[in-house]
């Protein structure tokens, strides 16, 4: 093929059109950019929302977690510092022999249901609850109680003593630290 432009017509037409190339380019270019901006930007917005509430569900999570942990912490320390002082009251070296002693008291015609023991600083109490098949072997269950070896007082109310069989009583002895 001939070619029958001049030397600065070609280069004319040359820089026409790259300049054409480029403007069609940018402009595709730029069409193509503001088309994936409109597409993505409300996926942006809703990720930004969902990232907020996340957050903010977190953060409820852990406020709500917190406060119920230490309720929960709280409760258990109370019920660990009750189950102390048990531990404690039962360690005492005599508390095992006074409770014996108050169960060797007891005759065959007593059941005892219960036994609770206290400790106030030098006074120790032992409640007993329980059944006496008679009258008399709830006499007799006191007046040993009363005549021990302990320095013990014993209440029985009187209201034990209407019937004549199947009594329920409950006994409360008491001594001090220094009795033997």
């Amino acid at each position: 093929m001939l070619n029958l432009l001049p030397q600065d017509y070609k280069r004319k037409v040359k820089n026409e059109y790259v300049v054409r190339f480029v403007a069609v380019s940018a402009a595709l270019g730029s069409l193509v950019l503001v088309t994936l901006a409109v597409a993505v930007f409300p996926t942006y917005i809703s990720l930004k929302v969902e990232q907020a509430i996340a957050k903010n569900d977190l953060q409820t999570a852990k406020e709500s977690s917190t406060a119920k942990d230490k309720n929960t912490l709280l409760k258990t320390l109370k019920d660990l510092e009750g189950k102390m002082k048990a531990v404690s009251i039962v360690s005492d070296e005599n508390a095992t022999d006074f409770i014996d002693k108050a169960v060797q008291l007891k005759n065959a015609g007593i059941k005892i249901n219960s036994i609770s023991y206290i400790k106030k600083g030098e006074k120790r109490d032992i409640v007993m609850d329980g059944v006496a098949k008679t009258r008399n072997d709830l006499i007799d269950f006191s007046k040993k109680a009363k005549n021990s070896l302990w320095t013990v007082s014993s209440d029985i109310p009187i209201s034990s003593f209407s019937n004549d069989h199947d009594i329920a009583f409950s006994i409360t002895l008491t001594a001090t630290s220094t009795s033997k």
